[in-house]
């Protein structure tokens, strides 16, 4: 079976090129400037009445309250998150509501802990009580089985806490009272057994934040129109307690977030991704930061992928060879291809910043632009690198598990 995957790999490649080289039609460039310029219109057309479709009825559903008893836990793992970490949980502490804070640290040594046992001695100026009844902090659990930390402390979490519903989030995940609020209501009344609540990176004024910015709520976007299922985002999600009491990791876990993702899509009869309640996350300083943020992450879900989900692996094999052969012959029916995809994600990834990240226009080409070269640069020359990598380690049966500490 490795064997047959892997020449089916090479396959592709071969055939896109061969089919790069056979099919060409001739200086055509503006013919096919003109076709991508159709296609641009009609994406952003097509997706912008889907996004506003989706705010109407989000805003429909989440604006008024709905009576609840929902018993939420709030789950962080961390490691040397500091002060900021703190503040960042004394916040969630100040959410109305029958709200439970769990916070597994991961042997930090920079006092982080100590922290926390402090902050659980002040008093809720609500109450007047103490935070000990609503702030628990455990420390990341011994386990045999080969994962990240943050997947051995989820797992533990969803079989230990007693609750309806769980909100995970990374250290960094701010979120106002009044989105988690909404939320809560849009989850309740849609009944999702998982709501995904689309991340925002706008902390500062840079290129690279912008460009993950963009990243993010392209791909809200791309879950409103249910074109990528098998993707997970690994924070600022609500999960049912009944759904995550049946999640089980197996002995090594590639990917924590895509195994969660993979028996969420087994055991959830109802998902859902919110585009109007964001929260707020910290992003790569630089943009080799950020490049080399997205080459371990596909690292690690590729390995899943090729495990457990190859079609992702072939459709991503696809993109990545029509994306490079079509660059390299420019007048092959795959550089139309290319053009196209190009003004494809170029429109939706200009609808997304402009109706679900509410962006002025110019701010919004503009991101979008950066984006859509990350994108190019990703799939079109550093996927195909990292393919040629996972085959070397394959072969050699080096399996990369996401084992390493959470310190950034």
């Amino acid at each position: 079976m490795f064997w047959l995957k892997w020449i089916s790999i090479i396959a592709i490649y071969l055939l896109v090129y061969v089919f790069s080289q056979i099919f060409s039609f001739g200086n055509y460039f503006f013919p096919c400037l003109l076709t991508s310029a159709v296609v641009f219109f009609l994406v952003f057309y097509v997706s912008r009445k889907r996004f506003l479709q989706q705010l109407t009825l989000e805003t429909l559903q989440s604006d008024e309250a709905v009576p609840h008893d929902a018993r939420v836990a709030v789950v962080f793992v961390v490691k040397n998150e500091g002060e900021r970490f703190v503040k960042n949980v004394r916040d969630y502490l100040s959410l109305t509501g029958p709200i439970q804070v769990y916070v597994y640290d991961d042997h930090s040594d920079d006092q982080t802990a100590e922290k926390l046992y402090a902050l659980q001695c002040e008093t809720d100026p609500l109450t007047g009580v103490d935070y000990r009844d609503r702030l628990h902090i455990r420390s990341v659990p011994v386990s045999e089985k080969r994962m990240h930390p943050k997947g051995i402390a989820l797992e533990e979490a969803f079989h230990t806490i007693d609750c309806d519903l769980f909100f995970v989030g990374d250290a960094d995940t701010a979120i106002s009272g009044e989105t988690f609020g909404k939320a809560l209501n849009y989850l309740i009344r849609e009944r999702y057994d998982v709501l995904h609540l689309t991340r925002r990176n706008i902390e500062q004024d840079t290129l690279s934040y912008s460009i993950a910015d963009s990243d993010e709520i392209f791909v809200s976007g791309l879950h409103t129109l249910n074109v990528i299922p098998f993707n997970f985002t690994g924070s600022s999600f609500f999960i049912s307690s009944k759904i995550a009491g049946k999640i089980n990791f197996p002995s090594q876990v590639y990917s924590e977030d895509s195994e969660i993702g993979r028996q969420a899509c087994v055991y959830a009869r109802k998902k859902g991704f919110s585009i109007s309640c964001h929260t707020w996350e910290r992003a790569p300083q630089t943009l080799f930061l950020l490049l080399k943020q997205r080459w371990n992450w596909n690292k690690y879900a590729m390995n899943q992928y090729f495990e457990q989900n190859f079609p992702v692996i072939i459709l991503a094999v696809l993109l990545s060879a029509n994306l490079m052969f079509g660059l390299l012959s420019i007048y092959s029916f795959n550089f139309l291809c290319t053009l196209i995809g190009l003004f494809c994600a170029l429109a939706f990834s200009l609808s997304t910043n402009l109706y679900i990240a509410s962006k002025k226009f110019s701010e919004a080409f503009i991101s979008s632009c950066a984006y859509v070269l990350v994108i190019l640069l990703q799939f079109g020359i550093l996927y195909f690198i990292q393919i040629l990598f996972l085959l070397k380690d394959q072969h050699a049966g080096v399996r990369y598990c996401k084992t390493e500490s959470l310190a950034k």
